[in-house]
């Protein structure tokens, strides 16, 4: 249903609905072809109501590769991961 509701604005890629024990908690992820579609759909669609609830629409920022995090060590308190120690010691 909340798919068919996107496919009004453009080409819809993906609908994934937030459920718990199999019903709905009432929130969702949809992604569209392309950032223009998506942001028409919001304009358009923000606001409205589907099945007595009112939509809210908000933008995510796509995932960025980027490396991974280090521990960082805590020497001055007396721990060391050992991640951060400089090869040179």
């Amino acid at each position: 249903m909340l798919g068919h509701l996107f496919e009004t604005i453009g080409v819809l890629l993906s609908v994934s609905i937030c459920t718990l024990h199999g019903e709905s908690r009432g929130c969702g992820y949809i992604t569209m072809h392309d950032q223009e579609t998506a942001l028409r759909a919001k304009d358009q669609l923000n606001g409205n109501t589907l099945d007595g609830r009112q939509i809210q629409i908000h933008t995510t920022r796509p995932n960025v590769a980027s490396r991974p995090q280090r521990l960082r060590s805590f020497r001055r308190r007396g721990f060391s991961d050992g991640w951060d120690t400089p090869d040179w010691r």
